[in-house]
């Protein structure tokens, strides 16, 4: 049985790319906003290895699902990786604050190399 990754991505084409280049590995599972990550959290955890979080999401923000998610003991150990198109340093402090392991944007990106 394959490790699971939980993808936290309301955009279609990225959930596509991840899913091709991970699948091999890993069963990717893919939720389109905070609610349906948590719903999939609560129903299979203990096979959920690494979720990669978006933080630009509909009804509930990233952010938001990262401190309910860190708040919740049960899945204290659960690796998060904030992987986002927002890209300000407030946001970075804050979800490193929180708790996600690494915390990448593509605008931070886009910066470093100008």
């Amino acid at each position: 049985m394959k490790s699971k990754i939980l993808f936290v991505n309301h955009k279609q084409d990225s959930k596509q790319e991840l899913t091709m280049a991970l699948s091999r590995e890993y069963e990717v599972i893919n939720a389109t906003d905070a609610y349906q990550a948590l719903a999939f959290l609560e129903n299979d955890y203990d096979n959920i290895k690494v979720m990669i979080l978006e933080l630009l999401l509909p009804k509930m923000s990233g952010l938001e699902l990262l401190q309910k998610i860190r708040s919740n003991n049960l899945y204290r150990s659960l690796v998060i990786l904030v992987v986002t198109e927002a890209g300000n340093s407030h946001d970075e402090i804050t979800a490193l604050g929180i708790g996600c392991l690494l915390y990448t944007s593509d605008a931070a990106d886009e910066a470093r190399s100008v």
